[in-house]
């Protein structure tokens, strides 16, 4: 039995009813590496600069084992002066959201081994458990993604709890 780990950021809800602006879909061993899972990022809403990301992962028998959803704003740190500063909700600013989107996936974020032996726990940044844990299971594979400039998310699949872990947010 697996179980499903389900994040919501903010106020960000899935809109099932709004314009799709980006999807992409790749899959790679995480939850086991002999059967790839499903990574998937959706983002709907009725603009780009206020849309709302799903990004969730489907194990290799079509189970959703992770579910998050954040806004394109927490995506880009919009809110903070600077940011919204620099944003003027242009087309070119579209087409660099986009951008940041479509390299969400890349191969550099996905982490071998989810933890490396030489890598210290940080006690600000993560749970003694849920670090311990995949430590100990000398997971193969974690993922690493980032939302604004100072949130920086690596999770891992749990063979033991059988569920996707958040073992380390950072700044």
């Amino acid at each position: 039995m697996f179980g499903i780990t389900t994040v919501t950021i903010g106020w960000a809800q899935p809109a099932s009813t709004s314009k799709t602006f980006f999807k992409t879909e790749i899959k790679h061993e995480f939850s086991s590496v002999s059967s790839p899972d499903l990574f998937k990022l959706i983002v709907r809403g009725k603009n780009i600069f206020d849309a709302v990301v799903t990004f969730q992962i489907l194990n290799a028998n079509g189970k959703k084992i992770y579910d998050e959803h954040f806004t394109v704003g927490e995506l880009m740190e919009f809110g903070s002066a600077e940011t919204d500063k620099a944003y003027k909700r242009s087309k070119e600013d579209s087409v660099f959201i986009i951008g940041v989107l479509s390299q969400f996936f890349d191969e550099r974020n996905f982490l071998r081994p989810a933890i490396k032996d030489s890598s210290e726990m940080k006690d600000n940044y993560s749970s003694f458990e849920d670090w311990n844990i995949i430590w100990q299971e000398k997971t193969p594979i974690g993922f690493s993604y980032q939302l604004g400039a100072e949130d920086g998310r690596c999770i891992a699949y749990s063979l033991k709890k059988k569920k996707v872990i958040l073992y380390f947010t950072c700044c």
